[in-house]
């Protein structure tokens, strides 16, 4: 899997840019550049507006993006808190979810109905646990992971144990979805869906 490469950090664009703020701020002034709240690997292989460098643009953005910040409890390996954005193009999507699906979403009977529902919530947990693994580069097939629930029996290799800790992990955060998220809770997350994969002595590390 392609690793995303990551920007300069704002403050390195800003004292680079100090002179030409104003001038940047004049042409990418949008959270939304282009219409999608696009990260810089797929950023900079866009034209920019004018007669912008890829960091100017990238510069703007973020100065955008800043004002619409929240920090989140967390931080980074060099202490910098972790935020995320909600842009005016975002709540306008879950707006319109909520207005055209209000009254309109019809569940599968087995999911309503209580002799199976619990049955539909495992199967879909498990769907997920491989599919996502298989994202993340493991290289065994659904029926092999399948067989290994079905049995009871422990992961044989690497591939394996991506997709059992991956349900060990959504069972995990289930039964602590109403813990505060803090850096300990996500750190324990980390031991869940690292377990056997990493050095033990990288598990629940920052």
């Amino acid at each position: 899997m392609k690793i995303p490469i990551t920007p300069k950090h704002i403050s390195e664009l800003i004292d680079q840019e100090t002179a030409n703020i104003s001038h940047i701020l004049g042409i990418s002034n949008t959270p939304t550049p282009l219409g999608k709240y696009i990260h810089w690997d797929n950023l900079r292989h866009r034209t920019p507006p004018a007669d912008l460098t890829h960091e100017q643009w990238w510069l703007g953005v973020k100065f955008a993006r800043f004002s619409l910040s929240r920090e989140l409890p967390m931080v980074d390996k060099h202490d910098r808190p972790f935020s995320f954005t909600m842009p005016p193009l975002v709540t306008e999507h879950l707006h319109e979810i909520d207005s055209r699906g209000s009254g309109r979403i019809a569940m599968p009977n087995e999911v309503t109905n209580p002799q199976t529902k619990t049955r539909f919530l495992v199967r879909s947990l498990i769907e997920e646990a491989i599919t996502s693994s298989q994202l993340e580069g493991a290289s065994t097939t659904r029926q092999k992971a399948m067989e290994m629930f079905r049995s009871g029996r422990l992961p044989a290799d690497k591939s394996e144990q991506m997709i059992f800790n991956n349900l060990q992990g959504m069972e995990f955060i289930r039964a602590h979805q109403g813990d505060e998220l803090t850096p300990e809770l996500v750190k324990a997350i980390h031991v869940e869906m690292m377990s056997d994969t990493i050095r033990d002595e990288d598990l629940g590390r920052r």
